[in-house]
């Protein structure tokens, strides 16, 4: 009777493992939103920055150039902050590979590839971290990876407010997550499940 029962459920396992993958993005995205909603807005001037690196300023039509393949901009104020998001608005003289954000959560740790995120590019071109609503106490935003990249800064912003649809429609990397995600899960609980109906066969044969 198992046995039937489990290879019943195994034919649905994997419409399982897609509906419990969107629940699960689904319940993400609720909970940035709340947490969204939920803070102040903060718009960071320049000067907020404690710390510009490998950023030069230019007097030819543009803001500023990036100097290296490390240019960070930090932001360390003196008090813990918490934070849902950070949106980055800039226009650049070239496409940008990859623009990441940095966090601390402890009173002077150093930043670490641990506690890194990756930008999520808005249709209108701007550039989102997802904070999740945490406590922290910098941020270090790296805004090009490939160096000598003219740019003009318009503003950074904690906790700006996005429409609601955006904390539930995927980016590129959300959906595959969503696409992949639920077929590796689908494989590894097949084998679980083909382990168990082995074992049942085995049992019931020794039984007879």
């Amino acid at each position: 009777m198992m046995a039937k029962i489990l290879r019943h459920w195994k034919g649905w396992l994997l419409l399982a493992c897609y509906a419990v993958a969107l629940i699960l993005h689904c319940a993400l995205g609720a909970a940035s939103l709340f947490s969204q909603r939920a803070l102040p807005i903060q718009e960071l001037a320049l000067d907020d920055f404690t710390q510009l690196e490998s950023i030069q300023p230019r007097d030819d039509g543009h803001d500023f150039v990036t100097t290296n393949l490390d240019a960070q901009m930090i932001y360390r104020p003196e008090a813990p902050f918490r934070a849902a998001s950070l949106t980055f608005e800039a226009s650049f003289d070239r496409p940008i590979v990859e623009m990441v954000l940095y966090y601390t959560t402890e009173a002077d740790a150093p930043f670490n590839e641990r506690q890194k995120l990756w930008a999520k590019q808005d249709a209108d071109g701007h550039w989102f971290f997802d904070l999740a609503g945490r406590s922290y106490t910098a941020l270090r935003l790296d805004p090009d990876s490939i160096g000598g990249v003219l740019w003009d800064y318009e503003r950074v912003t904690l906790n700006a407010p996005r429409p609601a649809a955006r904390y539930f429609i995927p980016d590129a990397r959300g959906w595959l997550v969503l696409l992949f995600a639920p077929l590796l899960a689908w494989g590894a609980l097949g084998e679980l499940l083909d382990v168990i109906l082995s074992s049942l066969k085995k049992h019931k044969i020794n039984k007879i």
